[in-house]
């Protein structure tokens, strides 16, 4: 259910990409600039398949805006942070003591791994997490800010929903604005990072001229060239599959049924 009086109840989010995720909002509020606004009871559910990375690499990344710091730690995207968590549980999440961007994982233990950088400043970020083989590597806004070193061969997922936007484990909430969340099957390169940000850093007025070229990918799993505009209908780059690039799960405050 969506708090608007542009957006009616019976509206639901769209999964972009080709899986068609089913996704259930609840308490969230869509505000007049096109964005969703998390705040204190609100989050996403999403299939437990939707977090089941498995020993694949793969990148998630989101658009971020903080209303203020989370009283525990709150997850951007979670799965299996329960009060008795299991190996493949997982977190990208933001702790609240110093506002760090962080990524917790559990192998026989829980692995928090803080980056000492924090980003509930109230600005916008771009705030990415990549796996490529035992190497997982956090980003704000396109630069490096954490890197940490998994178990041969650890496999993400343990079963249960994947929610966004909550901690069930500390029952913590985000504050925010979060809205574009993206999942790919596969490491972006650090240039493809810094292309997804300067598509979409015109519309959180970051000052980016960039006007590229990009793919849209649409449900006959082709792809369609488009030119980005400046009015932020298309958030992300989607990779044309011939590429061996594709979407795993998008989510986007601009596209509704």
């Amino acid at each position: 259910a969506f708090t608007s009086a542009s957006r009616s109840t019976s509206q639901a989010l769209l999964d972009l990409s080709p899986n068609k995720t089913a996704i259930t909002a609840t308490s969230l509020t869509y505000n007049s600039d096109g964005t969703f606004s998390y705040g204190g009871s609100d989050y996403l559910t999403l299939p437990s398949s939707t977090g089941s990375f498995g020993t694949t690499n793969f990148t998630i990344c989101c658009w971020w805006k903080s209303s203020t710091t989370p009283s525990n730690y709150t997850a951007i995207m979670e799965q299996g942070f329960t009060g008795s968590p299991t190996n493949g549980a997982w977190a990208f999440k933001v702790s609240h003591s110093s506002d760090n961007l962080n990524f917790t994982y559990y192998n026989n233990g829980i692995s928090d791994n803080l980056s000492g950088v924090g980003v509930c400043d109230g600005n916008w970020h771009y705030l990415v997490a990549v796996r490529a083989g035992t190497t997982l590597t956090l980003y704000k806004d396109t630069v490096s800010v954490l890197t940490i070193t998994l178990p041969t061969n650890y496999s993400f997922g343990e079963g249960s929903s994947v929610f966004v936007g909550y901690n069930p484990r500390d029952g913590a909430y985000l504050k925010g604005t979060l809205p574009v969340l993206q999942t790919y099957n596969r490491e972006l390169t650090v240039t493809e990072i810094q292309q997804n940000y300067n598509i979409a850093s015109q519309r959180y007025n970051l000052g980016s001229t960039v006007n590229p070229i990009v793919s849209k990918l649409v449900s006959n799993n082709t792809s369609q060239t488009i030119t980005q505009i400046t009015n932020g209908e298309f958030d992300e780059v989607t990779y044309n599959l011939n590429s061996g690039v594709n979407t795993n799960f998008y989510y986007s405050s601009q596209n509704f049924l």
